[in-house]
């Protein structure tokens, strides 16, 4: 009778302890999966602000080298209005 008490016992331990270890590595391998999908799901995130970040800055990289164009453009005008006055000041002189 207790060689039967302790069978039933030691079974019911071992499916439990089974049971625990099943149910742990299952988890631990959802855990794992749904980290690892938000991680992508991050980064994912990141590239596109990243993107973002890169189109904006072509488009001020763009409107920088119009205004140096115009600039460099007012400076030649300049140049040749100054050297006109310049030399129109040397012959009346």
């Amino acid at each position: 009778m207790i060689k039967e008490f302790l069978s039933s016992w030691i079974a019911i331990g071992g499916t439990s302890i089974l049971s625990s270890v099943l149910t742990y590595l299952f988890a631990k391998r959802k855990y794992n999966t749904e980290a690892d999908s938000t991680e992508i799901d991050n980064l994912k995130k990141s590239v596109e602000v990243y993107q973002t970040i890169i189109e904006d800055l072509k488009i001020e990289n763009r409107e920088r080298k119009l205004e140096f164009k115009e600039l460099r453009q007012e400076f030649a005008e300049m140049k040749k209005d100054f050297e006109a006055k310049l030399k129109k000041a040397r012959e009346n002189c």
